[in-house]
């Protein structure tokens, strides 16, 4: 937003009536091949170039052409022009010197070519120059020691030759023609360059000292006369300046003063010299604040200037009044050029501007100077609150601080009654001021600042009204909507929608004064603010609703972007484009597919154009904010993302984040600081949900400890709501990092979820809703059980008993009719709860209570049915399966068959989900579990059913494997072919049994407690074979193996199908006493007992089955 600058100054405000615009200077001419008979041909297409600048123009018809002149070139100003044609030179003006035109409308500069050779080229004019060229040339040869007749002029004529094509001997000719002509002549300063010619530099001297001996006399007669013409003239260019000032033609005003101040001498005029400067520059600087495109920072750069030129005169010691007037002056110059500048260029502005007021403030004293005192200070008020965008931390702090100090101090001079009109701007910029330190302040502090800037405004708006002063009543209603836009900004929860519809209507109140014709800048701030709140109403709008009020942000910004160009404008570019950024990203929120992507991908890159603006070393928070914006739209988009490309532009938000807490630190901006923290906490989150192993713990162990640094900022006293939220997804991360985790340390990082969700409990109902509470014990039930089933003994079952009792508590208010899904996955949880107790029981309790298990995951799936939930279906009936094999292991007889082929079927409904195709990595692991109950239901089945059932289970695994290869899943590879190799030997295939132990025992990375037991199977399976010596091995191979552990080192297989398969086969009669007491010492020892054991099966295998 543009603010007012208030211009100390002698003079009456005025109020503006009309509009003139800069008129941008053009030297016009024309360019002719001069023909052997004289005659004139116009060139066309040709590009004619000031050097001096490097401007250029192409001939049109009739040779014509038209440069760009900048300001610097006054009439009669030396340029050169130059044409560059082959074969062709200038043969006028020489050299293609010319001066600048009195008139630039009306006087051309006509620029004749000659063909490279003409003799046409000799012309008298051209031999003076270049005997004057050569006689300033020639001094370089002067030594100390040197002689006059050593001059050369050799080289000079052979160059000057060569450039018009002839020989160094020709041009020496014509030289000497001309000497003889001139000689001829009268003329002493003709007669001088024959002399100079001729090296005769004695005479030459004296001849030239009386050709202006001559010359003075004829000036001083002349002088008298010339002097009173050129004051009268300078009157007169004076006195139209300020007739097209009044008259509001800048451009007009302009251009005659700057006649004027050609004509003054600041050697003899000093005072009238500086005060036509300084008029310059107020003409300039009103040209600028009017102007577009390139005349804007052409016409600063001339104020700037003219106005330093000036205090070459006005010093403070001399001229104390004038001096101050034009350090102020210069400063609101300085300040605008800063707005149209970027980077170091622009805060350099800025920091001249605030040390000019400063400067000013030494001779303009409250006491001496009271009105023009408060006048600085309200400009020194306006430069601190932009000085504070290019600092950070405290430093920017402290400026605002300063800004409102001076605003308040201005206003013990400009009171309501003596100064109604400067009383109400100052109120204005100080609601400004309180504004942006309300924007950097969260809290009760924060609302006490947008209640002032509040204030302010309104008591600005009684006395700007519009019929009155509308230009400056527009100004306010543009604060009022940023003040209105920015509170809604700082709110963590929704706000009344009044007050964004209050910011629009203030907004568009404004655009009914600046209009693009009249005000372009400030008509492109108010759609740029329009843009920003009509995108805040579209972000809280759903529907139709929000789909309109985001195209038409779109509409705003871009009509913005039509005046505020990245050339002329750039930081307010770089505004618009991070506010369009913002848009982009929320339009993709409410898309999908390849739109979505598209979106976030075109906001990205608007965000990274910001930052080619918005540096860290010269607008550090604006730099942070834009950082912080980019990080989200990496987020979003990663989140989008799958694979490689998702994980990168998740990291890349991460580094994003980071930076942003390189200038949002605590101690400067904790509210700023935390909520970075908990952007960055959710990206790590993510990050830890596509991450594996310990680097994904990492991952979510980084989150925690982001939304814990989150809640040393954000206090339950403070922010009740948000500090709850941050609670919640403190606890899920906690809880997942604790199932990712195992031994004490998971036992702990569970605790602390629990702790925090009942903390959220704990919380005044009025600030926790009832769904917050309900989801509040259904996700400590679901910590409870985690807790339940990691926990060893009575602990363990006590919190699994607790989670049973916290679950019920939501029950009371959540229905299967009410709330069908919510009370599903409650229903899921007390299913897990039930199972997690039945493995700390036995008997019929067990059974009892994976009963229960069983009926609450079938109540799960009378709401989660395939056709509404499919994922939610088949992840029940994994479960169910599973208590129903459960259930089957611990029930005796036909009906324990009976529930283990019911798991087998459950398992089965879910791969009509889980596909191979959609879902590999699931449905290897359903086949897995699948082979599993198809061997325990096998093993309690007769031998024809058996074998069946066997075969079965063989398949299923084969099929797992068919995903689960040893390069992609080396962990569940091992857990499959294990499983496979076990299944074999109960379907006593024992041929590929040895093939599939051959194939598993060959992994040198297979851990002892896998190895052992199927080693163990190798020899039952050697046996089976009658391959005694490959069983004499295996002995020898599982005693090493356990000579490698330590004391305690025991295995959790399990032998049931095992002990079965050996008690029920005949090849296994003679060996069956000594091989079961081998598998009930494994089943159930220690190393030593182990070795112990395999030592005797060893021995009785050799005395029944010797080498």
């Amino acid at each position: 937003m543009i603010r007012r600058i208030l211009v100390a100054s002698l003079l009456c405000c005025l109020v503006v009536p009309s509009i003139s615009f800069a008129k941008d200077r053009f030297l016009q001419g024309r360019v002719r091949m001069v023909g052997d008979r004289d005659e004139l041909k116009p060139l066309v297409g040709q590009d004619v170039v000031i050097a001096e600048s490097g401007d250029t123009a192409r001939t049109k018809e009739g040779g014509r052409f038209r440069i760009f002149l900048k300001e610097i070139y006054k009439p009669g100003t030396r340029i050169t022009l130059s044409v560059e044609k082959k074969g062709w030179l200038i043969q006028y003006p020489l050299d293609g010197e010319a001066r600048v035109p009195d008139d630039l409308e009306k006087e051309l500069i006509d620029i004749r070519l000659l063909p490279v050779g003409s003799k046409k080229i000799w012309s008298a004019d051209r031999i003076e120059k270049f005997i004057k060229d050569t006689a300033e040339k020639s001094k370089e040869q002067v030594r100390p020691e040197g002689k006059p007749e050593e001059i050369d002029f050799t080289r000079y004529i052979k160059d000057w030759a060569v450039k018009y094509g002839f020989s160094a001997q020709q041009a020496r000719a014509e030289i000497d023609r001309w000497v003889r002509e001139a000689e001829q002549r009268n003329d002493p300063y003709e007669l001088g360059l024959a002399a100079y010619a001729k090296k005769n530099f004695g005479e030459a001297g004296k001849l030239f000292e009386e050709s202006a001996t001559e010359k003075l006399r004829r000036a001083r007669e002349a002088a008298v006369t010339a002097q009173q013409l050129t004051e009268e003239v300078i009157r007169d260019f004076s006195l139209a300046g300020d007739a097209h000032t009044n008259n509001y033609q800048f451009g007009d005003a302009l251009a005659v003063y700057q006649r004027a101040v050609g004509l003054v001498s600041r050697t003899e005029q000093p005072r009238l010299w500086a005060n036509l400067n300084r008029t310059i520059g107020d003409t300039a600087a009103k040209l600028g604040n009017r102007a577009s495109g390139d005349s804007i920072r052409h016409h600063t750069e001339t104020a700037v200037t003219s106005y330093k030129a000036a205090l070459e005169v006005y010093t403070r010691d001399e001229f104390r009044e004038e001096w101050a007037e034009t350090q102020v002056k210069l400063g609101v110059t300085l300040a605008e050029r800063s707005e149209r500048s970027s980077g170091e260029t622009s805060r350099q502005f800025l920091m001249e501007a605030i040390e000019a007021y400063k400067a000013a403030l030494t001779v303009y004293t409250k006491e001496a100077l009271p009105k023009n005192w408060a006048w600085v200070q309200v400009n020194l008020g306006l430069a601190l609150v932009r000085q504070s965008s290019y600092e950070s931390g405290a430093n920017s702090n402290q400026l605002l601080v300063q800004s409102v100090e001076a605003h308040k101090a201005a206003l013990t001079i400009f009171t309501k009654e003596a100064f109604p009109e400067l009383w109400a701007k100052t109120q204005d910029n100080l609601g400004h001021a309180l504004l942006e330190q309300a924007k950097r302040v969260w809290g009760e502090a924060g609302t006490r600042l947008f209640a002032q800037a509040a204030e302010a405004y309104k008591a600005a708006l009684t006395v700007h009204t519009k019929g009155t002063l509308p230009e400056e009543w527009a100004m306010t209603q543009a604060g009022v909507g940023n003040m209105l836009a920015e509170q809604t900004a700082v709110s963590l929860f929704e706000t009344d929608p009044e007050s964004l519809a209050e910011a629009v209507d203030a907004y568009k109140s404004a655009l009914t004064v600046f209009t693009k014709e009249t005000h372009p800048q400030q008509w492109a701030s108010m759609q740029n603010s329009l843009g920003h709140v009509l995108r805040k109403q579209g972000m809280r709008a759903s529907g139709e609703a929000s789909i309109k009020l985001l195209a038409q942000a779109a509409d705003a910004y871009t009509a913005a972007l039509t005046v505020r160009t990245k050339e002329h404008l750039p930081q307010d570019w770089a505004t618009t484009i991070w506010g369009l950024g913002s848009l982009l990203r929320e339009q993709s929120s409410r898309s999908t597919g390849k739109l979505a992507t598209q979106l976030l991908g075109q906001a990205i890159e608007a965000y990274k154009d910001a930052l080619t603006v918005r540096t860290k070393d010269v607008l550090p928070q604006q730099w942070a904010v834009t950082q912080a914006m980019l990080g989200r739209g990496l987020q979003d988009l990663g989140m989008r993302a799958s694979s490689d490309a998702g994980s990168q532009l998740l990291s890349q938000a991460v580094e994003a984040y980071e930076a942003v807490l390189t200038v949002f630190t605590k101690e400067d901006l904790p509210q700023q600081w935390g909520a970075i923290h908990y952007n960055l906490g959710r990206v790590l989150q993510e990050q830890s949900t596509r991450t594996s192993g310990e680097a994904g713990a990492q991952f979510l162990s980084r989150a925690v400890e982001a939304y814990k640094t989150v809640l040393t900022v954000f206090k339950k006293e403070d922010i009740p709501q948000f500090w709850v939220m941050i609670q919640f997804i403190l606890a899920r991360a906690l809880q997942d990092l604790g199932v990712r985790t195992s031994g004490e340390a998971a036992t702990q990082l569970l605790a602390q979820s629990a702790e925090a969700i009942k903390a959220i409990l704990t919380v005044d109902t009025k600030e926790v809703i009832p769904q917050q509470r309900v989801v509040a014990q259904i996700m400590l039930g679901r910590v409870l059980v985690e807790q339940g089933t990691r926990t060893n003994g009575e602990a363990g079952a006590q919190l699994l008993t607790k989670a049973v009792e916290v679950y019920n508590i939501p029950l009371v208010v959540l229905t299967k009719e009410s709330s069908p899904r919510d009370w599903a996955a409650i229903q899921y949880d007390l299913g897990r709860a039930f199972q997690g107790q039945s493995t700390r029981t036995s008997g019929e309790l067990r059974i009892q209570l994976l009963a229960q298990s069983a009926e609450a995951y079938k109540a799960t799936l009378a709401v989660f049915t395939r056709e509404a939930f499919p994922k939610e279906w088949a992840s029940s009936n994994i479960v169910l399966g599973s208590v129903l094999r459960d259930q089957g292991n611990h029930t005796s007889g036909e009906a324990g068959t009976r529930l283990l082929a019911q798991a087998a079927e459950t398992y089965k409904a879910a791969l009509e989900v889980f596909t191979k195709e959609a879902f590999p990595r699931e449905w290897a692991m359903i086949q897995d579990m699948i082979g599993t109950v198809r061997s325990e239901e096998g093993t309690r089945s007769g031998s024809g059913a058996a074998i069946k059932l066997f075969g079965q289970s063989v398949n299923a695994y084969n099929s797992a494997l068919t995903v689960f290869t040893r390069e992609s899943f080396a962990r569940e590879w091992v857990v499959s072919s294990s499983n496979l190799a076990e299944a074999l030997f109960l379907s006593r295939d024992f041929a590929r049994t040895t093939e599939q132990l051959a194939l598993v025992l060959g992994d040198r990375s297979l851990a002892p407690d896998t190895k052992i037991p199927l080693l163990v199977i190798s020899i039952a399976n050697a046996i089976g074979l009658r391959e005694n010596n490959n069983a004499q091995e295996d002995f020898e191979t599982i005693s090493r193996a356990l000579n490698q552990q330590g004391p305690d080192f025991s295995l959790g297989w399990n032998w049931s199908a095992i002990k079965v398969a050996i008690a029920q086969h005949p090849v296994f009669a003679k060996h069956q006493q000594w091989l079961l007491e081998l598998i009930n010492t494994f089943g159930s020892g220690r190393r030593d007992q182990m070795l112990l054991a395999t030592e005797i099966a060893r021995k009785a295998f050799e005395s029944i089955s010797p080498p």
